[in-house]
Parts: C-alpha cells; structure tokens; sequence
C-alpha cells in the first residue's frame, strides 16, 4: 500500500505500542483528520521512521517560519492563477466547434495550443 501524504498536513509522530504483540506502532497526527497508526515488527524501523519524518517536519517549519517556501508557494499560485484565467478567457471566445478534441493522434495540435496560451 502507499500512501502520499503532504508533510505540510502533519503535526506531530508519536511512538507507540503496536496493537498486535511483538510489534511497535507509530502514530502520525494529520491536520484536520484521525490519527494514523502503524506498526513495524522491529523497533528500530518504527524509530529510524520516526526520526526521519520529525526531521523532516523540523527542516520544513524552519523554511516557512524563513518565508523561503512562502516566496516559492506564492509564485506557483499567481502563475497557475494566471494559467486558470487565461484557459477560461479561451473557452469564452472559442466556439464550441473550435475546440480540440483529444484524439490519440492529435496529442501535438493540444500541447501547442497550451504552450501558446502561456507565452
């Protein structure tokens, strides 16, 4: 199973007993949801995990409490912002017959009529 999961959305990792006998658990707090658990059968991967995700956590808090990935996010939001507008202002002035349809073979008509909107 994998799992993709921001680490801007957890709060906190906490070591735990495992539910099961012989296994270590792991909880990780997610904003604005329950709990996960896991559970390794050796205790030194659940804390090598643990480590490495408070590292993390730490590293990327320094970066916002910097303003560094502030500057980073702000810029991706106007520039998608910017691409969001410019796609709806050609959706109104196209007709409906006008817009491409994407056919398996007609891949680089699409991908040249984005690459323009964005110049």
């Amino acid at each position: 199973m994998q799992l993709i999961l921001p680490l801007r959305d957890i709060e906190n990792v906490e070591k735990e007993k495992g539910f099961r006998f012989g296994y270590h658990g792991l909880v990780i707090t997610i904003k604005g949801h329950e709990e996960l658990f896991f559970e390794f059968n050796k205790h030194d991967l659940r804390d090598d995990c643990a480590v490495t995700l408070l590292r993390r956590l730490e590293s990327l808090r320094f970066m916002e409490d910097s303003s560094v990935l502030h500057k980073e996010e702000t810029l991706r939001e106007e520039l998608a912002r910017a691409e969001h507008d410019m796609l709806q202002e050609a959706r109104q002035d196209a007709p409906p017959e006008s817009v491409p349809q994407p056919l398996a073979n007609d891949f680089g008509r699409i991908i040249f009529a984005l690459y323009s909107c964005n110049r």
